[in-house]
């Protein structure tokens, strides 16, 4: 039903908008998407959350391969007693924990609005960023 990489099968772009999922994880999926999914909320819902259950598992994977690479690198830098090359590494940033600090800041705070009862910004997300996401998935065949 869906790619998060672009395939000669899922080569239509989308983004995840569904309430009570993380917004804008993107994904690819093929021709026939929009008439299975995109018009029956549960099962695009349903979807969303394979997406999300996906990513965030392929973010942290990347995350510890970069944290490992940094890790490394550090090391090195140490051995050849160049402080300036272990200062470089420990400040560079690290692309995939900064989106899985993004996905568990979300989610974090989901949970804490569900337990409250209460919504947020994180939640339903402002009608105006909605209102884009509806509009960005529906340009999208």
């Amino acid at each position: 039903a869906f790619s998060l990489r672009r395939t000669s099968h899922h080569y239509l772009p989308r983004s995840t908008a569904t309430h009570g999922i993380v917004p804008d994880i993107p994904y690819f999926v093929d021709s026939s998407f929009k008439g299975k999914y995109a018009k029956d909320y549960r099962s695009l819902h349903g979807i969303e959350q394979q997406i999300q259950a996906q990513y965030t598992r392929a973010m942290e994977q990347e995350c510890r391969n970069e944290r490992i690479q940094q890790q490394r690198g550090v090391e090195r830098a140490r051995r050849a007693g160049n402080t300036e090359r272990v200062e470089k590494f420990l400040s560079a940033t690290l692309p995939s924990c900064d989106e899985l600090d993004r996905l568990n800041s979300y989610l974090h705070s989901s949970a804490s609005r569900a337990k409250t009862g209460k919504q947020g910004k994180a939640g339903k997300g402002g009608s105006a960023d909605k209102a884009k996401r509806d509009a960005n998935n529906e340009a999208k065949p």
